[in-house]
């Protein structure tokens, strides 16, 4: 099967795996992804989609941020952190990830220690980046 990417257009999963191990953060956001859901290259391994979708976070990835900062809120997660959550959802959101925002403003809205001021102003910004669900 081919994926396509910016970094990985027309790779095969065994190229883009390489280009992973390698440091590329794109790549290893591809790889975290496909972990995270049930694809073409293995069944669902949350161990495996935390590590790789980290890495790529590290690196300033913000689709891997937002990703990893969701995986953090998951109750199903033996990795359920919410202060880890809000650290990278915050990152993300802060790079203009729209919908980042909203779900940092759902965090800190829902979250173990609600922060209702805080999750307002994420709510607002989501909500001005033109996110319906996050103008009610």
């Amino acid at each position: 099967m081919i994926f396509t990417s910016s970094c990985c257009d027309n790779l095969s999963i065994d190229e883009i795996i390489e280009r992973a191990e390698k440091g590329d953060c794109e790549a290893q956001y591809i790889v975290g992804f496909y972990y995270n859901r049930d694809s073409a290259i293995d069944s669902p391994d949350d161990e495996k989609a935390f590590y790789w979708l980290k890495l790529a976070a590290e690196q300033g990835h913000c689709e891997a941020q937002y990703s990893l900062g969701q995986k953090y809120t998951e109750d199903k997660s033996r990795h359920k952190d919410n202060e880890q959550a809000i650290f990278w959802l915050k990152k993300a959101a802060l790079q203009g990830h729209t919908f980042a925002s909203n779900a940092l403003g759902w965090t800190l809205d829902r979250g173990e220690a609600p922060n209702y001021k805080e999750a307002v102003v994420w709510y607002q910004i989501a909500a001005e980046s033109g996110m319906s669900y996050a103008q009610k």
